[in-house]
């Protein structure tokens, strides 16, 4: 017999009360659980010395772990930083994304591939760098350059303060090179400060100084400009008659090559060659891994551009002619910081150049800081330096006021050192100093006993 209507109607009732109840009591847990995750997060933030800083304080923490951990690239991964601040906690996360500073370095590498989650990305890191200035890295094939690539360059090039292209041919024969250009970057970076331009491989491409004056004339602002091995030291093209000299009136500091690369490693990468087609009025810094153009030019570059050049940086391998040397040294006047890289088959070349600041008053009269790199060798002339030292101390208005010697293979906490000065050389150096000269023989960081 079937229950009454009534009955089943109750039982529904009750069914329905007892499951309103269930999802309630279960809302009310997930609002207690969610009440306890609180609580908890509140005691953490309490108990954590983090919470207790002003957000400057903390902001600055990040930025010095970033620094450390070197130039970081703009990555999804969570053990990339800054990424991996944004998943340990809201309190990490809110400090990551309230420093605009974290968010200000951009690297692109392997290009053209993965250019839209490259740029996608990038646009996230820029807009929590709002209107901070951006250090913008490119890698890979950069001609031609990918459309959302240029779309983003586009867009924000107003704020990019430092821009690095390093340049790779897929096809890395010669004949290949030779036949393509290899940059292409639209647009004018009125921001920008810091141009470095550098290859994987040799560049022999006959339209490689044209394009580079082409991005050079993007930047009327730029200020440092660093090229690696655009040209080689045996390939070095002829100037194109067709290709307008550039002035740019604000860069101060020039770097073409790596001078430890070229002289230590015998890797040819030199960049001198656009000395041919530059006019530097307000040039201050030169650091050149090696004087691959004629005298001539080299001079008529000075000659044109007249910089009041300060610090000049010098690797001697290559040919230095005596009779040419002078006038090279004469075109720089104003300089008063010499760096002069050797190796020990060069020496013959860095004695010229010690013999030339000795005998000549008139060369380099404001120089006050001498700084000499190379490898210990027999062949190394003591006598010849301090020849030098004590004219520059007492035969020159401007005295010579700070002398460093590095010994690259030098290691000062077991004194290896092949060839040291003998006694007599660290007395007459003990006297130089004595007499005020700041005077440094060793490693770069590390000093050789003296006397």
């Amino acid at each position: 017999m079937l229950p009454a209507q009534s009955v089943v109607a109750e039982v529904q009732d009750r069914i329905e009360q007892l499951s309103s109840t269930i999802e309630t009591v279960k809302q009310l847990l997930h609002d207690l659980e969610e009440q306890r995750i609180q609580a908890r997060r509140r005691l953490n933030s309490l108990r954590d010395p983090m919470a207790r800083l002003p957000l400057e304080l903390q902001s600055q923490i990040f930025l010095d772990v970033a620094h450390n951990r070197g130039e970081y690239v703009p990555s999804m991964s969570s053990g990339n930083v800054p990424m991996t601040f944004l998943g340990v906690c809201e309190l990490w996360r809110g400090i990551a994304l309230s420093t605009p500073k974290l968010w200000t370095t951009i690297s692109m590498t392997g290009l053209p591939r993965r250019t839209v989650g490259y740029t996608t990305l990038s646009e996230t890191w820029i807009e929590r760098a709002q209107t901070l200035p951006l250090s913008l890295s490119l890698e890979g094939r950069l001609r031609p350059l990918d459309d959302n690539v240029q779309e983003l360059l586009t867009r924000y090039q107003h704020q990019v303060r430092t821009l690095t292209l390093t340049v790779k041919i897929e096809d890395s024969g010669a004949s290949s090179i030779r036949d393509e250009y290899f940059l292409d970057i639209e647009g004018r970076f009125s921001s920008l400060e810091k141009l470095t331009v550098l290859s994987k491989q040799k560049i022999y491409s006959d339209g490689v100084a044209e394009e580079l004056l082409d991005v050079m004339r993007t930047a009327p602002g730029l200020s440092h400009c660093v090229m690696v091995n655009m040209f080689t030291t045996w390939d070095v093209p002829e100037m194109d008659p067709s290709v307008e000299l550039l002035t740019l009136p604000s860069l101060e500091t020039l770097e073409l090559g790596d001078i430890d690369a070229f002289t230590y490693r015998g890797i040819q990468n030199n960049s001198a060659s656009i000395l041919l087609y530059l006019t530097l009025p307000a040039l201050k810094m030169l650091r050149l891994a090696a004087l691959d153009i004629s005298y001539d030019d080299f001079i008529s570059f000075f000659t044109r551009s007249s910089p009041p050049l300060e610090s000049a940086e010098l690797s001697l391998r290559g040919t230095w002619p005596k009779s040419l040397l002078n006038r090279v040294l004469r075109a720089m006047p104003t300089l008063q910081h010499l760096t002069l890289i050797a190796r020990s088959k060069d020496h013959d070349r860095l004695h010229r150049f010690l013999d030339a600041l000795t005998t000549s008053p008139d060369i380099l009269p404001n120089l006050r800081k001498l700084v000499i790199s190379t490898e210990p060798s027999a062949n190394f002339d003591y006598e010849a330096l301090l020849r030098l030292l004590n004219a520059r101390r007492t035969s020159y208005s401007t005295p010579l006021e700070c002398f460093e010697l590095h010994f690259t293979s030098f290691d000062a906490r077991s004194h290896p050192l092949a060839h040291p000065p003998s006694v007599e050389v660290e007395s007459a150096l003990q006297e130089l100093r004595e007499g005020g000269m700041k005077i440094h023989v060793g490693s770069r960081t590390k000093s050789f006993r003296l006397i």
